[in-house]
């Protein structure tokens, strides 16, 4: 009965944990895929001397450029070029949480939150 109890305990305080684990591996996913496009738009714009259209920075996204982990998403709805500046977002189906990636030119240190 002690070793049940014992057991039962262990579990009690590991499956919430797990769940913590869980979250924040999703979390992880997301600013990977977040700095994984980023780096492909600043590719292509090497290339191009300009910043993606909409139209391209979907062809970027679901080509060969850009692998999403599973569950993963970006869309050009959540995409915005102004200036020397861009702003896009990486969803999960999997978590609530967004990643929202900004480009800075001027400190040349792109950003990625995840409130």
């Amino acid at each position: 009965l002690a070793v049940m109890v014992i057991i039962g305990l262990l579990a009690a305080i590991t499956v919430p944990q797990i769940a913590k684990w869980r979250e924040k591996a999703y979390i992880t996913s997301l600013k990977t895929d977040a700095r994984n496009i980023g780096n492909a738009i600043e590719a292509f714009y090497v290339d191009d001397q300009l910043y993606p259209t909409d139209t391209q920075f979907t062809t970027l996204i679901t080509g060969a450029d850009v692998k999403l982990n599973p569950g993963n998403s970006s869309v050009a709805a959540d995409y915005t070029v102004t200036g020397q500046t861009f702003i896009f977002k990486v969803k999960s189906n999997k978590t609530t949480k967004v990643a929202t990636y900004s480009s800075a030119p001027v400190s040349g240190k792109p950003t990625i939150e995840v409130p």
